[in-house]
């Protein structure tokens, strides 16, 4: 059996006080599209997403953000994250 814990009951609140009107939710690939997708709606935002290039396994290429992120507070999530690396990678183009 195994208990599957959702960061969304204490997140969900600390997103909230973010939000000053200039949020929009982002996730660094398609697979934290779906979480981010739910946080935009429940906070009713903006989304924002990032399309992964590869060009060997492990190893991220080019990143292009997909949405308009420009003077935006930008909140990234993922659906798992072990090294961080495609979570920090990403952060870089939405700084941009």
């Amino acid at each position: 059996p195994v208990d599957h814990l959702f960061g969304s009951t204490i997140f969900n609140t600390e997103i909230e006080n973010m939000n000053n009107g200039n949020l929009i939710m982002a996730a660094p690939d398609a697979g934290g599209a779906k979480r981010a997708n739910s946080y935009a709606k429940r906070l009713d935002v903006g989304l924002a997403l990032c399309h992964k290039h590869r060009k060997k396994a492990n190893e991220i290429a080019e990143m292009t953000v997909i949405g308009d992120v420009a003077g935006k507070d930008v909140v990234l999530v993922d659906d798992m994250i072990d090294t961080a690396g495609t979570l920090t990678t990403a952060a870089d183009p939405f700084m941009e």
